[in-house]
C-alpha cells in the first residue's frame, strides 16, 4: 500500500500544540468529502541526528495507490486554506511517496501514541530484495514468537526520495520506549 510522508519544521516560535488546529481543519476538510480510505499521523521527532533535518514527520496511509492519488487531486484542488493554516504553522520542505510491505501486522491499539523506529538499510551488491526478504521475515517470526507486538513494515522509495543513499526503510512500532 502506498504511504506518503512530509518532513516538516516548526516555524519560530511554533510546536507540536500549534499543529491541534490545523489537523481539526484538516479533519473536517477529508470528513466532507468522504475520504474513508486515508490515515495520517504526526510523528514527533525524539531520537535524530544532523541528518534527519526535520521536527517531525506526516505520514499518510491510503490502501491503494488508487485511493491516494484521489485524495491528493481534491486536496490539490480544494485545499489550499487548510495547507495555509499548516503553512502558518510549520512548513514541510520534503514530500516523499513509499511502497509499504507489511512484515509483521501490530495488535489493533487503542493508544494514541507509538513509538516508531526507521532505519535506512542497503543490500549488498547484486542483491535483490527477494534476496533479503526471508532474513526480515525470520527475524519478524522471531520477535513475534518472543512476545514482541512491534509492527514492521519495509517501505520502498518510490517518488520525491530522488537523494536516497537506502534501498529501503525498516519500520518499527512499539507501543512503549520499554
Amino acid at each position: 500500500y502506498p504511504v506518503e510522508i512530509f518532513a516538516c519544521n516548526f516555524n519560530d516560535g511554533m510546536g507540536p500544540a500549534d499543529l491541534e488546529a490545523p489537523i481539526k481543519k484538516f479533519n473536517s476538510f477529508a470528513d466532507k468529502r468522504g475520504w474513508t480510505e486515508y490515515s495520517a499521523w504526526t510523528l514527533m521527532k525524539y531520537y535524530g541526528g544532523g541528518a534527519q533535518d526535520f521536527d517531525f514527520l506526516w505520514v499518510g496511509v491510503s490502501p491503494s495507490a488508487t485511493a491516494l492519488g484521489r485524495m491528493q487531486d481534491q486536496w490539490v484542488a480544494e485545499g489550499s486554506k487548510v495547507q495555509a493554516a499548516f503553512d502558518e504553522v510549520s512548513p514541510c520542505g520534503a514530500h516523499a511517496n513509499f511502497a509499504s510491505l507489511t512484515m509483521q501486522q501490530p495488535p489493533e491499539r487503542t493508544i494514541d501514541k507509538l513509538v516508531v523506529s526507521f532505519s535506512d538499510c542497503n543490500m549488498g551488491d547484486g542483491m535483490l530484495f527477494g534476496d533479503v526478504y526471508p532474513a526480515i521475515d525470520e527475524w519478524a517470526k522471531y520477535r513475534k514468537e518472543h512476545g514482541s507486538k512491534a509492527g514492521m513494515w519495509v517501505w520502498f522509495p518510490a517518488y520525491g526520495d530522488g537523494e536516497s543513499d537506502f534501498d529501503f526503510k525498516l519500520i518499527t512500532a512499539y507501543g512503549n520506549l520499554e
